[in-house]
């Protein structure tokens, strides 16, 4: 009997994340992308164009948590940051005690201002890796004011 391994992901307002790794029958493969099509033939599109009482500085980042849901530059820090920094920003994670990363929730790192914190993202420094190949400008900003954030919540 031949089996496959697959890993599930979704999108949702938690952000992305790995529900489940299972081994399942050849069987239970088909019938799980037959429903996955039908259930995403099912998926509406949400149309995120600024509303005219929507102010000027959320009309420029629409999906920046105003639904209550995560921001874009908490979305990217999750899926690209917290392997070293941790979800927290602590950097108290395996490969974060490995390279040495900074806390960004400390007074150091929160000193710096926005420009400097951009340029590390956009260009890397030590074993980080530069971002602003991967990431327009306005997107990576975002990071950093989530990074902001988690200065506030320590």
């Amino acid at each position: 009997m031949m089996l496959f391994k697959f890993a599930l992901f979704t999108s949702s307002k938690v952000g992305l994340n790995v529900f489940c790794l299972k081994v399942i029958k050849p069987q239970l493969l088909i019938a799980f992308l037959i429903a996955t099509a039908l259930g995403g033939a099912a998926v509406s599109t949400v149309n995120h164009a600024p509303s005219a009482r929507t102010t000027p500085a959320l009309a420029a980042f629409p999906e920046s948590g105003t639904s209550g849901g995560p921001s874009i530059g908490e979305n990217i820090f999750r899926a690209k940051c917290a392997v070293c920094h941790g979800v927290d920003g602590s950097g108290k994670t395996l490969n974060g005690k490995k390279f040495k990363v900074p806390d960004l929730r400390s007074e150091k790192i929160q000193h710096h201002d926005d420009e400097e914190l951009l340029d590390v993202v956009t260009n890397g420094k030590g074993d980080m890796p530069p971002f602003g190949k991967k990431y327009n400008p306005d997107k990576l900003q975002q990071v950093v004011a989530y990074v902001r954030s988690l200065g506030q919540k320590n």
